[in-house]
């Protein structure tokens, strides 16, 4: 969801400097720290809620251990993807 926000904006940009690097900047500085944001709120309530979750389902433990794994896995993605970005944009 949050990459057609972005999209969405680099389209948006890109109509008003025809220039594609500049529409990407423009992005991210944007419409980038809604959608940083947004994850980080998301990914906050998910962390909370966890040890709720765990306690519900500890009848059915490996129900529990692959949701963790799987919580984990796309916040290691998040975060990749949040510092990848930025990294991106100060070489710019």
């Amino acid at each position: 969801d949050y990459a057609i926000y972005i999209a969405d904006r680099i389209r948006f940009e890109y109509a008003d400097t025809q220039n594609v690097d500049e529409a990407c900047r423009r992005a991210v500085r944007t419409t980038g720290m809604a959608v940083s944001f947004t994850a980080t709120t998301i990914v906050a309530g998910i962390v909370l809620s966890l040890p709720i979750e765990c306690g519900l389902v500890m009848a059915n433990l490996e129900f529990a251990i692959a949701d963790l794994v799987m919580r984990v896995i796309a916040l290691v993605i998040a975060v990749v993807i949040l510092v990848a970005g930025a990294i991106r944009g100060r070489q710019r």
